[in-house]
């Protein structure tokens, strides 16, 4: 199995940022999409001396943020056979604070950087204020980048102000080691239940799966951390896969409560609308071993399955029985504009 020495390299700042709406605001039931594509193109226009060429052409890419950030290259052999690279970050919206806005209201989303994408903060907060000139929805509606806190598991602080326009990179850092900190936490096996609070996309040998049996959620959780931690936290994960998913073979369902939820997106780039399914709800698995507890929760925080980078995949786990913070976020609707 997996000791907590083996996952000790994970390093990653979830950002809250916090805007004023200034003028009337739509935006979709799900704005992932949304907010991800206006931070990646206000981003593009902060680095890019040319927005027309591709990274791979550019003298300047293995050294630009927005490569690095939003089109990471696969430079390590192993990842030769994969045809997409995880992104270091993800955009996390505020499920329940609506679709409409009024002049006043404020509208926040989380911005989670991982790894070598820590090194950029100042690129990222430059794009974050870049959104706010751009404006956001389809008639661009202006907002303004009020703050920016880092969030901490117990603990936030204010890194950005719009009054100073100076960024707090102090303590903006979460590591493994603050979600687990001693081994003996992992002795023994308890009922668990985990949340897929959002759209899920678990994907085994190439195909999108409905039944989240625990096998096909520990498999996802160690294809997409061990990734992340070998090309993003310079991190060694020769891990025990086959012992684990052997293992987690075993574990049984006691209840599956998830449903199978389409989204649409429109994609400027491919000029089509695209459809992202996922699984949506809550499954209760019988006397999990402790010891994948740290996978577990750092799906929490970094997610799950495919297209991470929307919020998809965003997942929550607790013994069950125990009251969550958040529970389902209800879906509405199916278009993201």
């Amino acid at each position: 199995m997996l000791s907590l020495a083996d996952l000790a390299g994970f390093k990653w700042a979830k950002l809250r940022a916090y805007y004023t709406v200034e003028q009337p605001l739509a935006l979709s039931a799900y704005p992932g999409s949304a907010l991800r594509g206006a931070f990646g193109w206000s981003l593009r226009t902060l680095c890019c001396h040319d927005v027309d060429k591709e990274c791979n052409d550019c003298l300047l890419s293995d050294r630009c943020a927005y490569r690095n950030i939003f089109e990471p290259a696969p430079r390590h052999e192993f990842l030769q056979s994969y045809s997409h690279v995880p992104p270091p970050y993800l955009v996390r919206p505020t499920l329940n604070e609506g679709v409409r806005y009024k002049v006043g209201d404020t509208l926040s989303f989380s911005l989670i950087l991982i790894g070598g994408a820590l090194s950029y903060i100042p690129h990222v907060v430059l794009a974050l204020e870049g959104i706010a000139k751009a404006g956001l929805g389809p008639k661009r509606s202006r907002v303004r980048l009020r703050e920016i806190h880092a969030e901490q598991p117990g603990t936030t602080h204010v890194a950005y102000t719009d009054s100073t326009r100076k960024v707090e990179e102090r303590d903006i850092c979460v590591s493994s080691a603050d979600l687990f900190p001693d081994q003996s936490t992992l002795k023994g096996r308890t009922d668990t239940r985990v949340v897929f609070r959002i759209m899920t996309r678990l994907q085994i040998d190439g195909h999108l799966v409905s039944d989240p049996h625990f096998s096909v959620l520990i498999r996802c959780l160690l294809r997409r951390l061990s990734i992340i931690g070998r090309i993003h936290c310079d991190m060694a994960t020769d891990w025990p896969f086959h012992e684990l998913t052997t293992v987690a073979s075993e574990v049984e369902t006691i209840r599956d409560d998830t449903k199978w939820y389409d989204w649409g997106r429109g994609s400027r780039r491919q000029r089509r609308q695209m459809k992202f399914g996922g699984i949506h709800g809550s499954v209760s698995y019988a006397q999990v071993p402790n010891e994948f507890l740290p996978l577990l929760l750092l799906g929490e925080h970094l997610h799950v399955g495919k297209n991470t980078t929307f919020g998809l995949g965003a997942m929550q786990v607790a013994p069950l029985g125990a009251r969550e913070k958040e529970d389902v976020v209800p879906l509405r609707g199916d278009q993201d504009g």
